[in-house]
């Protein structure tokens, strides 16, 4: 399963060279585009997988969700979301999108690029000359609030972990592998 964020790029050399690491034979693409030139978000899932696509969980922000059903086992989430800068309207449509899930009882696996390089997911705090630190702060009340915890430990741009993975069951995820485009 591959979740990532979709650039837009001018030079059709660059964007071809993209879409080309990305299989598309075999694999069904869940899709949630802006509505104007530029990034949007996308799980592809290989077709052996039974998924499907959760629109109700989707709010007005750059999220996408798809449902996995495991036989005799809960259904598993998988979301994508990007927030392309910090703002505190994304992070409660985020919110808004993550209370329609608890009363599924599931199994939940969110990833994506939060831009919030001030948080040390270690000692969960934020640094304390963060710009935004509101915001900031408020995703870590998200990830308590609906008992997710972070688990992808690379640093995706310079030292900063930009891109991050969160599950609601940590025991039962193999470890995460960023792969750069």
């Amino acid at each position: 399963m591959v979740k990532r964020r979709k650039a837009w790029e001018k030079s059709n050399k660059r964007r071809n060279k993209i879409k080309r690491r990305i299989p598309r034979e075999g694999y069904t693409a869940y899709r949630n585009d802006r509505r104007t030139l530029g990034r949007g978000v996308f799980i592809l899932v290989h077709n052996d997988i039974i998924t499907v696509e959760q629109t109700e969980l989707v709010t007005n922000c750059e999220i996408e969700w798809v449902k996995i059903q495991l036989k005799g086992k809960k259904e598993l989430l998988i979301g994508s979301f990007y927030m392309p800068q910090r703002n505190m309207k994304c992070v409660e449509e985020l919110e808004k999108s993550l209370n329609m899930t608890i009363a599924r009882n599931t199994n939940i696996m969110l990833t994506g690029d939060f831009n919030c390089p001030d948080i040390n997911w270690e000692t969960s705090t934020v640094n304390s000359n963060a710009n935004d630190k509101e915001i900031q702060n408020k995703i870590m009340k998200l990830t308590a609030t609906f008992q997710l915890t972070q688990i992808h430990e690379l640093p995706t741009r310079e030292n900063n972990l930009l891109d991050l993975v969160f599950t609601t069951n940590p025991s039962k995820n193999a470890p995460c592998r960023h792969i750069r485009s």
